[in-house]
């Protein structure tokens, strides 16, 4: 199948074990379904047909002999060929499987294996270093892309009935309810999470600003989920009334109505890697910590810990269970493994776990370097950081933020639409983003830190950003700290009775108060023309893009029944030559 439609099938068929062979378009009369399933990446031969016999025989022999061997036990070259293969994957896609289960590695390294007809690790790591393409392959191999619809009902119907209504009524226009869908994969627990919201809001009659992140290292199945179109098969885990509301009919499917889709932002992100949301009220992981080493599942758990504000809830899967090491949370509800915020628990509680992951650092290698009693120095150095750190975030020479520290929740608000890969002109708050990034460019070419004293932010006190460069270590450099510091309040000094005051200097200073306030204005007033300019353009796309698919889709149609047509032709002329011979 095409589309949507088909990226899910093809991922159910890889799921379960299965091989994937598309026909060569070079050998197919009508080519557009064969392409549309190439598209989807998930393909393992594209093959004529007289060649496709072999490989299917050669899979099942394969596939049956593993199966019933099973994960064998690892031989010392075996672990070395491991390693190995995982440092390639690593280095040429940013990500490391080094903590996911290791018979979870294994059992999507073997199905790689037997696709290419290999019988073992050391043969298959050698093909994997001279094979670009297959890289790319065994790295969707290894994410899980199993989801649907209201998945364990009960857990959301706990959702609805306990945390969306007490989190709702929390909520005011300045304060909205922030909800964080990770490892979202195609994007069917966030539209269910914002319809259970929408259905909320109805039913208490209240209109609170909501944000939606959802988050997946896919960024294939990140943009599968931000059209949100899904196949017909989705009704029987969506009720009949929830599909006339909430979906509308598209190419032979369903689509999720624009209203709730702009209730979400899609971005790709590694919960490993890349810097977590703040001040998030409700968090989803469900059925991923699962594939995890518990190494992984604590800092990932603390993570969490730090995003959720106080008396926020996380949702994990059923099958699922934070270790008693994660002093972040309470046990709400223990067969859907619903967990609270504890109150009184630092955010920077978080931070050395945090810290470890963002840089790569696994915390194995992490755990080799600590001294004896390693507890009293990750306690050394959390009291150091939470007395002397400001809130601070780290960036590159582009802007882009790869690291928080401390409380910068307050200094931070996503535009809407995509992250834009966390860039300063997209995460903070709209007055802070001019004067961020163009300090950060600043420090870059005068290489000294740049100071911007009092700036505005709304709600708040006024406070002082300081951008300086990174020089130590020299692995480090090219980054820069960005640091918040509150104002202190300002006082108008008064000059002393009798003092003589210049008035040509007064003049002055008011004129260039006028003109600084004139360029500020002029400066807002073009932000917000491009802004506008932007979402225009952007609008256009997306018709545009619409008006493309439903031109692909009546093509789809019309190739469709030309082969039928054919189809139906041939038949004519066999019955005429039955005819002819019957005569």
């Amino acid at each position: 199948g095409a589309g949507a439609d088909g990226t899910l099938g093809i991922r159910a068929i890889k799921e379960a074990g299965g091989l994937v062979i598309v026909q060569d378009t070079s050998t197919a009369e009508q080519t557009s379904m064969p392409r549309s399933a190439i598209a989807t990446g998930l393909v393992d031969y594209v093959l004529s047909p007289a060649q496709m016999p072999e490989v299917i025989q050669n899979y099942v022999a394969n596939f049956l002999r593993g199966t019933l061997a099973g994960v064998a036990p690892m031989r010392i070259e075996d672990g070395q060929a491991l390693a190995h293969i995982l440092a390639v994957l690593r280095t040429r896609t940013g990500h490391d499987f080094a903590l996911y289960k290791r018979n979870t590695i294994l059992r999507r390294i073997q199905r790689r294996m037997t696709v290419r007809q290999l019988d073992s690790l050391d043969a298959y790591a050698g093909f994997l270093t001279h094979n670009p393409d297959e890289i790319q392959a065994l790295f969707k191999e290894m994410l899980i892309g199993v989801t649907e619809f209201f998945r364990d009902p009960e857990a959301f119907e706990l959702l609805a009935s306990q945390v969306i209504p007490e989190l709702l009524q929390a909520s005011t226009p300045q304060d909205p309810l922030r909800v964080w869908v990770a490892a979202c994969a195609t994007g069917e627990e966030a539209y269910s999470v914002a319809i259970l919201i929408r259905e909320k809001m109805e039913e208490l009659g209240l209109q609170v600003p909501v944000q939606i992140f959802a988050t997946d290292i896919d960024e294939h199945s990140v943009d599968v989920a931000r059209h949100g179109r899904y196949p017909a098969s989705i009704a029987a885990d969506v009720s009949p009334e929830r599909l006339k509301r909430f979906f509308e009919r598209a190419d032979g499917g369903f689509a999720v109505i624009e209203s709730v889709r702009k209730m979400i932002v899609f971005a790709p992100q590694s919960l490993v890697k890349d810097p977590p949301f703040s001040h998030v009220d409700l968090i989803t992981c469900r059925n991923f910590l699962i594939y995890l080493e518990p190494e992984l599942q604590r800092s990932i758990a603390s993570v969490f810990g730090y995003a959720l504000d106080p008396g926020g809830y996380l949702l994990l899967g059923t099958s699922e269970m934070l270790s008693e090491t994660v002093p972040y949370f309470e046990l709400v509800d223990r067969k859907q493994k619903l967990f609270r915020r504890l109150e009184g628990r630092s955010r920077l509680a978080a931070l050395p776990d945090l810290v470890s992951t963002t840089w790569g650092d696994r915390p194995s290698d992490r755990a080799r370097t600590l001294p004896r009693h390693p507890h009293l120095r990750q306690e050394l150095e959390r009291a150091l950081l939470e007395r002397y750190r400001p809130p601070t975030l780290i960036v590159d020479e582009e802007g882009r933020i790869l690291f928080t520290y401390g409380d910068v929740g307050s200094y931070l608000q996503p535009s809407s639409g995509e992250t834009g890969g966390w860039h300063v002109m997209r995460m903070l708050r709209e007055r802070l983003r001019v004067p961020v990034a163009t300090g950060v460019r600043h420090a870059i070419h005068q290489k000294a830190a740049v100071r911007h004293p009092g700036l505005p932010v709304d709600g708040r006190q006024p406070v002082d950003v300081v951008i300086r460069p990174i020089d130590r270590p020299v692995a480090l450099e090219g980054l820069l700290f960005v640091e918040f510091y509150e104002s202190a309040p300002r006082s108008v000094v008064q000059p002393p009775p009798g003092a003589q005051v210049d008035p040509t200097s007064t003049r002055r200073v008011e004129e260039l108060e006028r003109e600084l306030q004139a360029s500020k204005e002029y400066l807002q007033a073009v932000i917000e023309e491009l802004q506008s300019s932007n979402e225009e353009i952007r609008s256009t796309n997306e018709e545009l893009q619409s008006a493309n698919e439903e031109l692909e889709t009546s093509q789809e149609e019309a190739q469709s029944m030309n082969e039928e047509l054919v189809t139906l032709n041939n038949e004519l002329e066999s019955r005429v030559d039955e005819l002819t011979w019957a005569n």
